[in-house]
């Protein structure tokens, strides 16, 4: 292999994720990419975290640190610190590169350096590896679109010139559901990214993530960092996950014997009156499918 391919350092932020967690480590581990350092950061977990990784530890491009954190964005951080790659990104315990997912990133920083980074697409699977099928925007990055959410970038794909955290700083220890997006907000205001057109990675979907069970925590704290960046309108499809969480927390809250609250919380679902329909609709179908059930849903009407 040539010596002057780049250093890129991945780093893993794990918590109690031991049954995705190896194919993980492998989806890493078989990069075409050669000159790499993996650096997974575990937050003392309880479950056998520690048993699993200590095979993998014979490969000396592959450190662990094991101890009490403050969350994902302390762990991915405290992983950046200690790095030493040109190139970074990190990529979460139930998540997988594809064999190429970073020489294509490269390949393409390398031909485009003013981008600064780059994100393509995902291919959604489920706890078993089946892919999942998902209605996907595919568009170039424009700053506007994606303030408003209108386009998401998907995180996995993503890879960045190390120098933009000597520029921008790291990832705001504040933020539990939006952290990427706030950091693809900082630095996309001067580097406009480079979108690449193809899978780039595997991303489990079940309603235990916390992308997709953050409920009203995460849809406020996206809105919050967009309207710190100066965007005053969102896009359809959050003002529907706004509109169903809210409805679903004012249930939540009402079957807890907290009226006000339950109250509170369904005034707020009213927000976007024009999209309760559809919010309802998610929401009756999200309880009362199974997720196979859902998932062979999707297959046939996303064909």
């Amino acid at each position: 292999m040539p010596s002057n391919l780049p250093l890129v350092t991945v780093v893993t932020p794990t918590y109690n994720s031991g049954s995705t967690l190896p194919a993980t480590i492998e989806s890493v581990l078989a990069q075409t990419h050669s000159q790499l350092e993996y650096i997974i950061v575990d937050g003392d977990s309880t479950d056998d975290t520690r048993a699993i990784v200590q095979p993998y530890l014979s490969d000396p491009r592959v450190t662990f640190i094991s101890e009490p954190d403050n969350g994902q964005a302390h762990a991915i951080n405290k992983g950046w610190r200690r790095s030493n790659g040109k190139l970074i990104t990190w990529l979460c315990a139930d998540d997988r590169f594809l064999p190429h997912t970073l020489a294509t990133g490269i390949r393409v920083l390398s031909n485009r350096p003013e981008a600064g980074w780059t994100c393509g697409r995902v291919r959604y699977i489920n706890r078993e590896g089946e892919p999942i099928p998902f209605q996907h925007r595919t568009t170039p990055l424009e700053y506007e679109l994606y303030r408003r959410q209108e386009v998401v970038i998907k995180q996995p794909t993503t890879l960045w010139q190390r120098d933009l955290l000597d520029e921008f700083g790291y990832l705001d220890e504040s933020l539990h559901y939006a952290l990427d997006l706030e950091f693809y907000l900082r630095i996309g205001r001067k580097y406009p990214g480079h979108y690449i057109d193809q899978v780039l990675a595997e991303a489990t979907w079940t309603r235990e993530t916390k992308t997709f069970g953050g409920g009203v925590s995460r849809v406020r704290e996206i809105e919050q960092v967009i309207r710190a960046y100066g965007e005053e309108q969102i896009a359809d499809s959050l003002r529907v996950q706004w509109t169903q969480t809210h409805f679903e927390e004012s249930l939540r809250q009402l079957r807890r014997g907290q009226p006000k609250q339950g109250l509170a919380a369904l005034g707020a679902a009213w927000r976007f009156p024009t999209h309760l329909p559809k919010a309802l609709a998610k929401s009756m179908l999200s309880h009362t499918l199974s997720e196979r059930t859902e998932t062979q849903l999707r297959r046939a009407l996303l064909r």
